[in-house]
């Protein structure tokens, strides 16, 4: 079976938690409460929250960590309100050789309004049974009602120095090119703080001494020339461009964070910055919600940055 770093070096416990001091503070205490509240981890994809979920109920269960004590579930497969039943059902019959078990509800911020409302219904009379950790992109959609009940930790991009020391020990365990350690905050950088995508990004390059710099070129060629067209009104060049972009496994978060790192100092007019930032605050939100169709989501996006730039210019755009 072929490895995959990014799950080796997961963390197993809450020392080995890279970046997350007041998290890791925080979760033992919640850890020492008799019954612990649910907890609502949010952050942008790859930033830890469901390794943070997973760490939470190994370092509880301890011998007792297993799938019948530890439900895993994603919202964004089944957002319905038939999906919460079930859960509902699993949530009643508490852990086998432990107190309660664990259910985590990973993107619940997929869910619908009606889910929603039947999932708090759920987390009020299973808290004797179960203990729900969700995790959410963003905390936007997610009712009031759902966030009420929980206690809310907010995961951030990891920094560069954090980053580096987790890519340090997988340096030395994997026997990398020594020349690579003067990219590895580039890397983090590039990647937009996110651990997975960094860690799949070294697993994917040749261990030879130029190719981690050259990869990182690469990446920051294809995304300053998405910008360049966007600054351009080169709008059907730019729409193009971002399919292939995707095709070749970018996301789309990180393709709009890509631009907004690029654009703010090539923009002549700070208007036209600013518009773009509305548009992108816009589309970071839609980017969690959209379905598989990456195409649709490009065009429409383009189709409002051009839009925008009609109104702002006066002319018919490209």
């Amino acid at each position: 079976m072929a490895r995959i770093w990014r799950e080796e070096y997961r963390p197993t416990s809450l020392d080995e938690m890279v970046g997350c001091t007041q998290f890791v503070e925080d979760a033992r205490a919640w850890l020492g409460n008799e019954i612990p509240p649910a907890l609502l981890l949010v952050g942008p994809p790859g930033v830890g929250k469901t390794t943070a979920a997973n760490v939470l109920a190994r370092e509880s269960l301890g011998d007792m960590y297993d799938p019948a004590n530890y439900y895993v579930t994603n919202a964004s497969d089944d957002r319905g309100i038939d999906f919460v039943r079930e859960l509902k059902h699993i949530a009643r019959q508490g852990g086998i050789g432990c107190e309660r078990k664990f259910l985590l509800l990973d993107e619940a911020d997929n869910l619908t309004a009606a889910a929603q409302k039947a999932l708090r219904q759920v987390m009020e009379t299973s808290s004797s049974q179960s203990i729900f950790i969700l995790t959410a992109n963003d905390i936007g959609p997610l009712h009031d009602a759902i966030r009420d009940r929980c206690l809310i930790y907010e995961f951030g991009p990891h920094t560069d120095d954090d980053a580096s020391r987790l890519f340090e020990r997988i340096h030395q365990r994997e026997g990398l090119p020594d020349a690579w350690r003067e990219h590895y905050k580039s890397l983090n950088r590039l990647c937009g703080g996110s651990l997975r995508t960094s860690i799949d990004l070294l697993q994917g390059t040749r261990k030879e001494s130029e190719a981690l710099g050259r990869a990182l070129r690469n990446k920051s060629e294809h995304l300053s020339k998405a910008s360049l067209l966007l600054v351009a009104g080169q709008f059907n060049n730019l729409a193009q461009h971002l399919y292939v972009e995707i095709e070749k496994g970018a996301t789309r978060i990180g393709i709009l964070r890509g631009l907004r790192q690029r654009v703010k100092h090539l923009f002549e007019d700070v208007d036209d910055y600013y518009s773009f930032m509305l548009i992108y605050g816009e589309f970071v939100e839609k980017a969690m919600q959209w379905g598989d169709d990456d195409a649709a989501f490009v065009d429409y996006f383009v189709a409002r940055l051009k839009n925008e730039a009609r109104k702002g210019s006066g002319k018919n755009g490209e």
